[in-house]
């Protein structure tokens, strides 16, 4: 029986970590999944000019270039829209306060569509995070420790026995 090398074991633990944390992420956001309160700050309109599917969100959530048109103001402002799908034309739009600075964790803005979902539950956001944290870290690491067992053996150092010489104490 070979041993588990645990420097890849651990290695490849966080790398599956890492991308755990990325799936949550993207998860809870196409959702709307969040732990803190919501406020929307102001509404509009958008006329939408071009959507693309959002690589950081895991190709879950689209994110277009819009000309936005606040109420009660005149003039547009080119900005970028965060949905649940591609969007053409006109749409109404949100910029939402999340999070409280209460807290000491400060507040993130977003412009969303109005349509865009939002869910708070602290308890289930939490659940989630640190399920999905540990199954990955636990899931890499049975990968790692399987792979590391595909690598080749370390030959064992040869010891050099040499005679041991006693050492008289001075007095």
């Amino acid at each position: 029986m070979r041993d588990i090398r645990w420097g890849v074991a651990g290695s490849v633990g966080v790398l599956f970590l890492f991308v755990g944390i990325w799936v949550f992420s993207a998860f809870q956001t196409r959702i709307g999944l969040t732990a803190s309160s919501l406020s929307v700050a102001r509404v509009g309109t958008a006329e939408i000019r071009s959507c693309s599917a959002d690589p950081l969100d895991l190709w879950l959530t689209s994110v277009c270039d819009a000309q936005v048109r606040w109420a009660g103001e005149d003039g547009t402002v080119a900005k970028r829209v965060h949905s649940t799908h591609a969007l053409s034309g006109t749409v109404d739009v949100q910029l939402r306060n999340e999070g409280t600075s209460r807290s000491g964790g400060g507040t993130s803005t977003t412009l969303v569509v109005a349509d865009y979902p939002h869910h708070e539950n602290g308890t289930l956001f939490f659940v989630l995070m640190m399920g999905s944290a540990a199954g990955a870290l636990a899931l890499g690491t049975l990968v790692g420790g399987l792979l590391s067992k595909l690598l080749p053996t370390r030959r064992p150092q040869k010891l050099a026995l040499r005679p041991m010489q006693r050492r008289r104490r001075k007095r």
